[in-house]
């Protein structure tokens, strides 16, 4: 048996490790790129696993190569910020950051730049309400109640964001303003574009991941393109799943009219490149072949071929068969290789098929489907002799493709399934664990591709309506695509099934949280707790959910709990260090954040947070200390540049406040730029290092 490797998930960045042959498209589309008519937007489109990402990553490898004409790109995973921003903010901000932070770009460009990223929150985007309480759910988020106590002194019970952050900042216009600004930006974002590449330079975005986003964030991102950033000399590279954004254009809007969900996307979309499967010759003979594999895999390259044209399926299927390999080196187990591979093509390519084939060999008295097939198939049992409940097994007879993989070398009729079935480490314990659409689900959701793995649960659930992990693990994926509501019927089935499964309930409570829906959360919380005492995460979400309704001595007692079960969890204390600073105990808040940094010395918000109670308490070298750290830990944080701001007005207002730790002639000079743009990091970060 030669060395065994296991394959990463990762996309292709370079030529040379091109195993999917896509320099030819590669090129093409830098030709496009370099030599069309802008502003144009391509779509790159193939389901998922096809191998976009490693399209566009050679596409933006080879136009840094290219000399043909100026190009700069930026490059905006669209999933990484689906959970946290409005997205065509996070797009128009990503692509003016680049420009900004660009050392070959003239000065003149970068401060065009930092004047347009003030400019995005006038564009009528991302004012949505938010809850406090959906805040706190994820601690990240938690500063933003926070930052409007510094803002204003009186919360007065509001919890719609627009309100407490400052007027000049989001401020909403009226619908008129609103479509004179948005014509405003585009028109200076022309300017800037064409400033910055030249006059026959290009500015490429590459937007990968559309399509594990929630819809609607999709589409967004799509009208972001057409309404603000569609200007001469940008060219925008989407890659996606094609029928995934015309079903959330369709979910957004609705059908108006026959392929209306096309036909919307073919009005932004100027290219189409859908990408082609590979075929079986290039399977066998080049993409597994030069994958970094062992060779005796490699020589099973025809059988593995069988399992379908997507690469990452391929890969995900060598990794379980090299698994399988070892597993019976190990045990000793003497069981062909030839046989085991077409075995895992059975598992990958026909699930359905391969789970039937394990169950009923394990629960019908070792039931030979595989034989089964070839009796009806070469006459040897009659259709019409079969017995009630064999008659569903016909459509495998149907599926003309698994019977000519079943017929092909090497024959599976004859073999003995018992040591197969061990290596397939498939539970025969169906009420427990499900069939094998539970170990896809799972994987599916282990890649954050929630939609698959809800198709999947769904499945083991249609065929096991009782399964209690399966509506479990259903139900965190609908959580994470944002239907709250569906995970919580998800997991009102879990508890109904089981109503001792503490996280069913815990998730439920994450999900009612969500829909803003206290109460219930903490009577979930509670429960969860009742069957786990000793559950950290649930003291911990209980006590956010009690400083949402500001039962601040609950909150702080759930939290002391959490503390006392897990002394270093970091974000307990900065938690509760929002309990205590809205109690005006700053001095405990500031306690708590110190003990969150010590923890997590990398703790952005608790910085920010510690500074705001130092703020509070009017020490304001400390409180500039800690924005300025949590600026030098996150060169792009607006809150720590806008408290730093909101304190130098402060000082600005009474010269006394001045502290004394500070060098007059650098405090002078602070004062004096008082009015600086929030977004000028360059001049601040001088500034710091001169205190």
């Amino acid at each position: 048996m030669g060395t065994s490797k296991m394959l990463t998930d990762n996309e292709v960045r370079k030529i040379g490790e091109d195993t999917l042959q896509f320099k030819t498209y590669a090129d093409t589309l830098v030709e496009i790129i370099s030599f069309s008519q802008t502003p144009i937007t391509i779509g790159v489109y193939g389901e998922w696993g096809s191998g976009k990402t490693s399209l566009l990553r050679l596409t933006e490898n080879e136009l840094e190569l290219s000399k043909e004409v100026n190009i700069k790109s930026v490059w905006f995973n669209a999933w990484k910020f689906d959970k946290a921003h409005d997205l065509r903010v996070a797009l128009i901000h990503s692509i003016l950051q680049k420009i900004k932070n660009d050392k070959t770009a003239v000065e003149s460009v970068k401060d065009k730049a930092v004047s347009l990223l003030k400019r995005i929150n006038w564009l009528g985007l991302g004012r949505t309400a938010v809850s406090i309480g959906a805040s706190l759910a994820t601690p990240y988020l938690a500063i933003l109640p926070l930052l409007s106590q510094v803002l204003s002194d009186s919360k007065k019970g509001t919890q719609d964001l627009s309100k407490l952050l400052p007027d000049e900042l989001l401020k909403e216009p009226s619908e008129g303003k609103s479509l004179e600004l948005i014509g405003e930006f585009e028109d200076e974002f022309r300017n800037l574009s064409q400033k910055y590449v030249g006059e026959n330079g290009r500015l490429v975005v590459f937007i990968d991941d559309l399509d594990r986003c929630v819809p609607e964030k999709a589409i967004d991102i799509l009208e972001a393109i057409k309404l603000f950033l569609n200007v001469p000399q940008t060219v925008f590279l989407i890659g996606t799943d094609k029928k995934v954004i015309e079903n959330g254009i369709l979910q957004k809007y609705g059908e108006k009219s026959a392929g209306w969900g096309k036909n919307y996307l073919d009005k932004i979309i100027q290219v189409p490149f859908t990408l082609p499967p590979l075929s079986k010759k290039e399977i066998i003979e080049h993409f597994i072949t030069h994958l970094d594999i062992s060779s005796d895999i490699k020589g099973f390259a025809s059988i593995v071929a069988e399992v379908g044209d997507n690469p990452r399926t391929i890969k995900r299927l060598l990794n379980n068969f090299e698994l399988q390999r070892i597993l019976t080196k190990n045990r000793g187990i003497m069981i062909e290789d030839m046989l085991l591979a077409k075995f895992n093509v059975l598992e990958f390519r026909w699930p359905e098929f391969y789970t039937e084939l394990i169950s009923l060999y394990s629960e019908s008295n070792k039931f030979n489907l595989l034989k089964f097939i070839e009796d009806l198939t070469t006459g040897a049992v009659q259709k019409e002799s079969l017995i009630k409940d064999r008659l569903s097994l016909l459509k495998f007879i149907e599926d003309k493709n698994l019977t000519d993989f079943l017929n092909k070398e090497p024959m599976l009729y004859d073999v003995d399934l018992e040591l197969y079935i061990h290596m397939a480490n498939v539970s025969y314990d169906t009420s427990k664990h499900g069939d094998n659409f539970f170990e896809l689900g799972f994987t599916s959701y282990g890649n954050k591709d929630y939609i698959k793995a809800i198709e999947y649960f769904t499945k083991v659930i249609d065929q096991e309506p009782k399964n209690v992990e399966a509506y479990y693990n259903r139900g965190l994926s609908c959580m994470w695509t944002g239907n709250y509501k569906r995970a919580i019927n998800d997991f009102t089935k879990v508890i109904d099934l089981n109503p001792e499964h503490s996280k069913g309930y815990y998730w439920r409570a994450f999900s009612y949280n969500s829909l803003q829906k206290t109460d219930d959360a903490i009577k979930d919380y509670s429960k969860s707790i009742e069957i786990e005492p000793d559950f950290v995460n649930a003291y911990n979400d209980r006590g956010l959910s009690y400083l949402d309704k500001k039962d601040y001595d609950k909150a702080i007692a759930d939290l002391n709990r959490a503390i006392k079960l897990k002394p270093d969890y970091s974000e307990a204390y900065f938690n509760r260090g929002i309990a205590y600073f809205d109690k005006k105990e700053y001095d405990m808040s500031v306690e708590d954040n110190t003990k969150a940094i010590e923890h997590f010395p990398g703790y952005l918000n608790a910085y920010i947070n510690r500074g705001l109670s130092y703020h509070r308490k009017k020490v304001f070298d400390r409180a500039f200390d800690d924005y300025a750290t949590a600026l030098s830990l996150s060169p792009g944080s607006e809150l720590a540049f806008r408290n730093i701001k909101i304190l130098t007005e402060e000082i600005n207002n009474n010269r006394e406040l001045i502290p004394k730790s500070w060098d007059k002639t650098v405090s002078e000079k602070l004062i004096s730029e008082a009015d600086m743009d929030i977004n000028s990091k360059g001049y601040l970060l001088t500034f710091l290092k001169n205190l």
